[in-house]
């Protein structure tokens, strides 16, 4: 119990610890099966090397899914100095990864709907 504890605790930098909203354990699985259909599906129609480019690409949607804190803080660390006011907040960076998570799935499946359907 103390391990989960200090796990989902975060320090402030005034070394004060806040609860995290790091997603739990179910979230966790449901974003690796998402990921493994992918690089499964990705293996089958292309090879080892397609597989590795897809793990690759969708690592930042996983990244911002489980470490939305995280994240956060790296993508204002991204901006220009005169826009770093603050971190993302975690919902948003959150939203963002699952965005880039299920988009690839969603346009690969309106696709093969349309080769189905005769349309170009």
């Amino acid at each position: 119990m103390r391990a989960f504890e200090y796990e989902n605790n975060v320090t402030k930098p005034e070394g004060q610890l806040v609860e995290s909203n790091r997603p739990g354990p179910m979230v966790r699985l449901v974003t690796l099966l998402l990921l493994g259909g992918y690089v499964t599906t990705a293996y089958l129609h292309g090879g080892p090397v397609d597989a590795l480019e897809v793990l690759g690409g969708l690592a930042a949607g996983v990244l911002c899914v489980w470490y939305p804190d995280v994240m956060g803080g790296v993508v204002s660390m991204m901006r220009p100095a005169v826009f770093r006011t603050q971190i993302e907040p975690e919902p948003v960076v959150s939203l963002v990864g699952w965005a880039l998570l299920i988009l690839p799935g969603t346009v690969l499946i309106a696709l093969w709907v349309a080769l189905l359907l005769g349309l170009r």
